[in-house]
């Protein structure tokens, strides 16, 4: 949950997850998302204004962001785990808070 005047600053997903995420947002909000031009050049964010209930499929690897959002706003995300780390974790390792769906 995301509260009135919170903002999620640019940034790309982890590695451990292929590039492509699915957005189900609850509330509004503003997403960015932006590309690197050369250095030292301004990034120019393209702005998408998400509406309540609104499913977006994205890359994740790409910066992307949420301006300050006006009122209280839910997010669930989908990614899925690369092959590679997906077959290094098992049940017992110590990374007891992630949870895998075999498919």
């Amino acid at each position: 949950m995301y509260q009135q005047g919170v903002k999620i600053n640019l940034h790309r997903d982890h590695t451990v997850f292929s590039s492509t995420a699915v957005s189900i947002n609850l509330g509004e909000a503003t997403f960015l998302m932006a590309e690197m031009v050369g250095k030292g050049e301004k990034l120019q964010p393209q702005c998408y204004h998400l509406t309540d209930g609104e499913v977006i499929k994205f890359n994740c690897k790409m910066l992307h962001g949420i301006k300050a959002v006006n009122q209280e706003r839910w997010c669930i995300v989908f990614w899925h785990l690369k092959d590679i780390f997906r077959n290094t974790i098992t049940k017992n390792n110590h990374q007891q808070n992630l949870i895998l769906f075999e498919d």
